[in-house]
C-alpha cells in the first residue's frame, strides 16, 4: 500500500496539535498547583530582602526567601508564625520551613544536646540534627532548633529541610538572622 503525501501532512498536522494541546494543559495545570508563582528552594541562593519581610500581628517577623509563603496562621492572638518553600506539588511534603513560636522555659534535659550561642545580643541553645537519613520508602530530614530568652521571655525557632544536613547552611542563617521578636 501505497502513502500519499497527504496523508502524512494530516498526521504531522493532529500529533502537532496534540503536542501543543497537551502543553497547554501542563502549563495550566502548573499555574492550578502553584498559583502564587514558582517553587521555593529549599536553602535559598539569594541574601534577604526587606521587601520580602512578613509580620505578624504581634509584631513578630522574618525576612522570607524568594518564593516562600506564610503559611499555618494560628491567629492574632498566637505568637507564632511559620514561612515555607513553596512547593511543585499540592499535597506533597513541604520541602524546607522556618517556624518561629513563643515557648515555655526549657528543662536542662532538653538542652541536654544543644550548645549555648548568642542570638542577636540574647542568650540563647541551639542543635542542628539528621532526625532521618535518607531511605528507599522514605526521605532525608534535618533539623536546627534555637530557644532563645529575649528580655526574659522564650522562644523556639526551628528550621526543617527534606535533605541530610550537617552543617548549618550559612544562607539560612542569614534569614534566621532577620527575625525579629516582639518585646516583651
Amino acid at each position: 500500500m501505497k502513502v500519499k503525501p497527504l496523508e502524512i501532512a494530516v498526521v504531522l498536522v493532529v500529533m502537532t496539535i496534540g503536542v501543543v494541546l497537551f502543553y497547554k494543559v501542563k502549563r495550566v495545570e502548573d499555574q492550578y498547583r502553584n498559583p502564587k508563582g514558582p517553587a521555593g528552594d529549599s536553602i535559598p541562593a539569594e541574601s534577604p530582602d526587606e521587601a520580602n519581610r512578613i509580620v505578624h500581628a504581634s509584631g513578630l517577623s522574618i525576612i522570607a526567601p524568594q518564593n516562600w509563603d506564610q503559611i499555618r496562621d494560628r491567629g492574632p492572638d498566637v505568637e507564632f508564625l511559620c514561612i515555607a518553600a513553596r512547593n511543585r506539588q499540592l499535597h506533597k511534603r513541604l520541602r524546607s520551613f522556618i517556624t518561629i513560636s513563643e515557648a515555655d522555659q526549657p528543662t536542662p534535659a532538653t538542652l541536654s544536646d544543644y550548645v549555648a550561642v548568642a542570638f542577636q545580643g540574647s542568650s540563647a541553645y541551639e542543635c542542628l540534627r539528621v532526625d532521618r537519613e535518607y531511605s528507599f520508602d522514605d526521605g532525608a530530614r534535618s533539623s536546627y532548633s534555637l530557644y532563645v530568652n529575649a528580655e526574659g521571655r522564650w522562644w523556639y525557632i526551628e528550621w526543617r529541610v527534606a535533605e541530610t544536613i550537617r552543617e548549618m547552611p550559612p544562607q539560612i542563617k542569614e534569614y534566621l538572622d532577620t527575625i525579629k521578636l516582639p518585646p516583651a
